[in-house]
């Protein structure tokens, strides 16, 4: 009877992983399908709805949460201990904020207004010495020197 369970048990994990992977596949088809067929201002209006509704990214509390454990790996592996940054589709200004806690001088740009705004208000009461500015979406912003 045991031999029998284990059997069954064991069976019942590999068609639970083949499942999991024809849903993987299915997912990545059908993700395939819609990036081929949907239009460069579809993704626009996927993306303005999706930040619109999310109130993960526009929190204060996660946009003071700091740097992720990769990001926080990344600048200590490869950023000088001080310095100018930019960061670039910098949402609501989580990255911004917790690099300018550091020490760097950080210039944040974002294309999508919602965060924009919401990440300004936040700077503007963190008083953390980063800038959120607006920058085209599918383009680099046009950076001037600033000395400071």
């Amino acid at each position: 009877m045991r031999s029998t369970s284990l059997t069954l048990y064991r069976i019942s994990k590999k068609l639970l992983a083949l499942a999991e992977g024809a849903i993987a596949l299915l997912r990545a088809a059908t993700t395939g399908f819609w990036l081929g067929i949907l239009s460069r201002e579809a993704f626009y209006q996927i993306d303005i709805e999706y930040y619109e509704k999310s109130q993960l990214f526009t929190s204060e509390s996660y946009n003071l949460s700091g740097l992720s454990g990769w990001e926080e790996q990344a600048v200590n592996a490869y950023f000088p201990v001080r310095g100018n940054v930019v960061v670039l589709g910098a949402g609501a200004g989580r990255e911004s904020i917790a690099l300018a806690e550091r020490g760097y001088l950080v210039d944040g740009f974002e294309c999508h207004p919602d965060l924009l705004r919401i990440g300004n208000e936040i700077l503007e009461t963190r008083g953390s010495g980063a800038t959120l500015s607006p920058m085209p979406r599918d383009e680099c912003p046009k950076l001037k020197r600033t000395g400071r």
